[in-house]
């Protein structure tokens, strides 16, 4: 199988834009809590996601690439443990 060429995403969109949403990346929070990585998204395209230090990605963001794509992060779905008195 090939490979879609990697597309980077770089800056937040400006929510007051309208626009289309090309893709969506589907990470967990380790994922999301980092500011350089590569996700491929659920239509095969690869992306490389390289943002300010600092930013956690939270479920609904959407990002924007140089070229006007914009791509929404959904938050995986994770087990998360409980402590009990």
């Amino acid at each position: 199988m090939i490979d879609a060429p990697l597309k980077r995403l770089t800056v937040f969109a400006d929510g007051t834009q309208t626009g289309t949403i090309e893709d969506e990346l589907l990470l967990p929070y380790d994922t999301r809590k980092k500011s350089r990585f590569k996700a491929q998204a659920g239509s095969g395209q690869s992306w490389a996601v390289m943002l300010p230090r600092g930013h956690i990605l939270r479920g609904g963001t959407v990002l924007q690439s140089e070229d006007g794509a914009r791509v929404r992060v959904l938050a995986a779905e994770e087990l998360i443990s409980q402590a009990q008195r």
